[in-house]
Parts: C-alpha cells; sequence; structure tokens
C-alpha cells in the first residue's frame, strides 16, 4: 500500500520533515480544495522547492506532485523552482491534458 500527504494553501513546508521518510507522494494544492476556477497560487511556489528539498534530502523515491491552476506559465514556474518536471507530467500528459500548453511551455525541459 502506498501512503502520501497532501497540504493546502494554508499548510507550511515545515509539516512535512516528520513524514517525509514514511510517504511516497507528497500532493502540494496550489489552490484551495473543492473551488474550481482558481487561480494557481504563486505564494506557493517557495512552499514547492522546500518541499523538493526536504524529499531529496530524506527520501528520494518519493513524488512530488503539484494541483491547481496549472497552466503553460505556472507549469513553468513549478518546473524552475523544483528543478525537475514533477513526476506526474510525463509529455504525453501534458499534449493531451486541458494543459496541451503546457508541453510547449516545458519544450526543452522535458527530457
Amino acid at each position: 500500500m502506498k501512503k502520501g500527504i497532501a497540504l493546502r494553501p494554508i499548510t507550511g513546508a515545515e509539516a512535512v520533515p516528520p513524514y517525509v521518510k514514511d510517504v511516497d507522494l507528497i500532493l502540494v494544492m496550489t489552490v484551495e480544495p473543492g473551488f474550481g476556477g482558481q487561480k494557481f497560487m504563486a505564494d506557493q511556489l517557495p512552499k514547492i522547492a522546500a518541499i523538493r528539498r526536504y524529499i531529496d534530502q530524506y527520501n528520494p523515491d518519493c513524488r512530488l506532485e503539484v494541483d491547481g491552476g496549472v497552466d503553460p506559465v505556472t507549469a513553468r514556474q513549478v518546473v524552475q523552482a523544483t528543478g525537475r518536471i514533477p513526476s506526474w507530467w510525463p509529455a504525453a500528459h501534458l499534449r493531451r491534458s486541458r494543459c496541451g500548453g503546457c508541453h510547449r511551455a516545458l519544450r526543452g525541459m522535458i527530457p
């Protein structure tokens, strides 16, 4: 069985270290869950970067996912904050998804 945690925008990155060694996935919500059509909360980028560092240090096999308001511009910001394409953003998905422009925005960043 896989384990994961999801962080609402109000939850800080400092909540992650006690759990990072024990989870397979950390999901950072970049909108308030439950309300469609919200804009990406750019103030979550430092939190995303900090969590990426915790994962790299304590549990490199843990996946980091980001959800909410992702579009071509914000997708690129997430990649810049983390230094990598989130594991759930394979190139084929980005081409087919409602974020089809994300693939073009990340061209050259996708291995």
